[in-house]
């Protein structure tokens, strides 16, 4: 079985990075979520973004990915990776949307 390379990949788009810290969360999961790197797009889910995470795969770089952008539900086809392991994380649902736009929100 082969080692266990973990990249975090946190899109900025669709109002996500206007309310929510993006450098700060990138940092967190450097420190706390123990990935091997994580990495900012401005749209994850267009073909810039979907190219940038398989060059990493085709790379060697990561075999687990983990996606912190929109709906687990929307872009399914897009971030759909051979022998890839994927996570999601809502952040424009499940974090922008349920909290006030304040700067005290955004921290």
């Amino acid at each position: 079985m082969a080692d266990k390379k973990l990249g975090a990949y946190i899109c900025k788009g669709c109002g996500i990075g206007d309310r929510l810290d993006t450098d700060q969360l990138e940092m967190i999961a450097k420190r706390e979520g123990k990935v091997g790197f994580a990495k900012q797009h401005d749209f994850l889910c267009n073909s810039d973004g979907v190219k940038m995470i398989q060059a990493d795969i085709d790379a060697g770089e990561v075999n687990h990915v983990v996606i912190a952008a929109c709906s687990r539900r929307a872009k399914t086809d897009a971030f759909n990776f051979d022998n890839v392991a994927i996570s999601r994380a809502n952040l424009r649902e499940g974090v922008i949307w349920v909290r006030p736009d304040t700067d005290e929100a955004q921290e």
